[in-house]
Formats: structure tokens, sequence, C-alpha cells
């Protein structure tokens, strides 16, 4: 997930559609949820970081990097 999301990203992909995109190839439905969670945190202005923080089971080792 990570490396898909990173290659859309350097791909000059906007990061909301870089998340969107992710989120649906992705078949863990548990993490499809938490991208679009993390989708909308981003469209309300929350930055990257800081939206992972509001997941801390799935992005803890990522917001420490």
């Amino acid at each position: 997930m990570t490396r898909q999301l990173a290659t859309l990203l350097e791909a000059s992909t906007p990061l909301v559609e870089s998340i969107e995109i992710t989120a649906n190839q992705t078949k863990n439905q548990n993490l499809v949820y938490v991208l679009y969670g993390l989708k909308e945190e981003i469209i309300q202005g929350r930055r990257l970081g800081t939206a992972m923080k509001r997941f801390p089971g799935v992005f803890q080792i990522h917001i420490f990097l």
C-alpha cells in the first residue's frame, strides 16, 4: 500500500487522488476504510502527518520516519 501510494505521488498524482486510487485497489476492507478516512481528513485541510496520527494503529511507524 505505501509503495503504491509513493509511486503515485512520485508521478505527480495529487495526494487525495493518490489515496483514492490506492483505496480502490486495496483488498483489505479495514485498510480501505482507513484510507478513505485519511482522504477526508486531508480534504478538510489537515496535513498528511496530522491526518495519519488519527489512525495510530495503522500509520504509527510511518509518522516517525
